[in-house]
């Protein structure tokens, strides 16, 4: 499978399960506001619901529509993800009984495609 991304052609493969999972993921809005917030700084850190605020405030796509407690759910099942395909990393951990998310951007990483 081809397709056409930033002015080029990109061979997808040729596993249709893989390319709907690769566009899925291209195409989240949680994953595209992680990559704008990233980008715009080298490091965050906060709760999940801050973390969906700051989203908010950077990337103005579509973002999926969650309850506050399944935005975190679905931010840390992208962890893998993120670093394997972009370079983002996240850290998990708690302090005063809150989850708390730490994201920075791989020093391997270079710019994103949004």
């Amino acid at each position: 499978m081809l397709r056409f991304e930033a002015g080029m052609w990109i061979i997808a493969g040729t596993d249709p399960q893989a390319y709907a999972a690769e566009k899925a993921y291209r195409e989240s809005g949680i994953v595209r506001g992680i990559l704008a917030l990233m980008a715009t700084q080298p490091e965050w850190q906060g709760t999940p619901a801050q973390l969906l605020d700051a989203i908010t405030a950077v990337y103005h796509g579509q973002l999926e529509t969650y309850a506050p407690t399944k935005f975190g759910t679905k931010v840390e099942q992208l962890i893998g993800d993120l670093y394997e395909r972009d370079g983002i990393i996240i850290q998990r951990s708690r302090r005063g009984g809150r989850r708390i998310l730490e994201i920075r951007r791989s020093p391997d990483s270079g710019e994103f495609l949004l």
